[in-house]
């Protein structure tokens, strides 16, 4: 008895323990960008630009569909030709390993915090990324932050 009701526990356990995000209307908030001490002083005009662009917030409709797994949601997955994410899980953290044509491009991280906040990262390995065109960016690596909001 005492080790059906164990058994009973832990199997229930991790699915009671997870949230799930709220189905709806999630806003992404941009919260700053971090540059790699490796990265050269003339690149920073570049990161700058990068920021910039990403600077602005969005807002998506998203399905989670009961269960915190970006790898089954599309607004995580758009990627290019030769482009893919493989997403891992550790706790409440999902790690995707962004990748093109093979070579690490680098990494996505979705943190849920609550049904309704999850904290993400985007680290772009700059050398990779342009395909050893540019010399000097080895280690040179442009994080960016943001905050999504479920709005609805």
């Amino acid at each position: 008895m005492t080790r059906t009701l164990l058994a009973a526990l832990l199997l229930a356990t991790p699915a009671a323990a997870q949230d799930a995000p709220l189905d709806g209307t999630w806003v992404t908030t941009p919260m700053g960008m971090t540059l790699a001490e490796a990265c050269p002083e003339a690149f920073m005009a570049i990161a700058s630009q990068i920021a910039e662009a990403t600077a602005r917030t969005q807002a998506e409709e998203i399905a989670w569909g009961g269960t915190f797994d970006p790898s089954t949601v599309p607004a995580f997955n758009r990627v290019g030709e030769g482009q893919r994410i493989d997403w891992t899980r550790d706790g409440e953290t999902w790690s995707g390993a962004m990748s093109e044509d093979g070579q690490d491009a680098g990494t996505i991280t979705l943190t849920l915090l609550a049904p309704d906040r999850i904290d993400s990262g985007v680290r772009m390995d700059i050398a990779s990324m342009m395909g050893g065109a540019a010399g000097g960016l080895e280690g040179c690596d442009l994080t960016l932050d943001f905050e999504l909001r479920h709005e609805g």
